[in-house]
C-alpha cells in the first residue's frame, strides 16, 4: 500500500506527464509542413537568366573601365551558369565568361576559363556553341604558344580522327600537329600535316602544312 505522501507525489507525476504531452501535440499542430521548393521550369529559367543578361549589358554600357566592368559582369555570368544551368542562356553565359577570362582578364585568367569549359563540356556534350568554345580557347593557347594545352584539349578529337578518318575541322588537326611539331615530336606532326593536305587539299590548313613540312625538310637537309 502506498503512503498517503506516496499517492500524492504520484498523482503530481501523472499531472506533468499529461501536461507534457499536451503541450508537445499542441506545438507539432503549429508547426506546418515544410514544402519542397520545386525547381524552375526551362522556360523559368531562361527568365531568370534573361534578367541577369539584361543586367550584364547594363553595367557594361555604365562602366567606367573595363576592369569596374568584369569585377561586376563575373559574378552574374556564374549566376546564370550555376543557379539556371537549363537556361539556353547558361550555354552562351560560359562561352562569353570564358572570352572574359581570356581577353579582358590582365594577366588571362586561363585557369578559370578551363574551369569553365570543364562544366561547359560536361553539361552540354551536343551544344551547338562546342565548336565555338573550343575554337576560343584553340586561338588563345595557339596566340600564346601553350602547346601542352592544345594537346590535352584535342586529344579526343585526333583519336576519333585517327579512328574513323573524320575530323569536324582541319584547322584542328594542323594545330594539333603544330604542338606535336613545338614539343618535339616531329613523326607525329609530319603525319598529320600530310593527312591534312591529303583529306583538305583546299584549305588553308593544307597550304600551312605544305610551308610546315618544306620547313621540315630543308631544316633536315641543312643538318646532314
Amino acid at each position: 500500500m502506498l503512503s498517503r505522501k506516496g499517492c500524492f507525489l504520484l498523482l503530481i507525476l501523472i499531472v506533468v506527464s499529461v501536461s507534457s504531452c499536451a503541450s508537445d501535440i499542441s506545438t507539432r499542430k503549429d508547426i506546418a509542413p515544410v514544402q519542397e521548393k520545386q525547381p524552375l521550369s526551362v522556360k523559368e529559367q531562361q527568365n531568370e537568366a534573361l534578367r541577369i543578361f539584361k543586367r550584364i549589358l547594363e553595367v557594361r554600357r555604365k562602366a567606367k573601365t573595363s576592369e569596374e566592368a568584369v569585377r561586376k559582369i563575373e559574378p552574374m555570368y556564374l549566376e546564370i551558369i550555376n543557379k539556371y544551368p537549363d537556361a539556353p542562356l547558361a550555354q552562351e553565359s560560359c562561352l562569353r565568361l570564358i572570352e572574359l577570362y581570356l581577353r579582358d582578364y590582365t594577366p588571362p585568367a586561363t585557369e578559370k576559363a578551363e574551369l569553365i569549359y570543364k562544366t561547359f563540356r560536361e553539361r552540354y556534350p551536343q551544344s551547338i556553341l562546342k565548336g565555338t568554345v573550343e575554337r576560343t580557347l584553340t586561338k588563345f593557347f595557339y596566340s600564346l604558344k601553350m602547346w601542352n594545352r592544345i594537346i590535352d584539349l584535342h586529344r579526343e578529337r585526333i583519336k576519333r580522327f585517327i579512328e574513323t578518318g573524320n575530323i569536324d575541322d582541319p584547322y584542328y588537326l594542323f594545330v594539333f600537329s603544330e604542338a606535336r611539331y613545338n614539343t618535339g615530336n616531329i613523326t607525329e606532326a609530319v603525319k598529320g600535316y600530310k593527312w591534312i593536305i591529303k583529306k583538305f587539299p583546299d584549305s588553308h590548313d593544307a597550304k600551312l602544312s605544305e610551308r610546315r613540312l618544306k620547313e621540315i625538310f630543308l631544316k633536315d637537309k641543312g643538318d646532314q
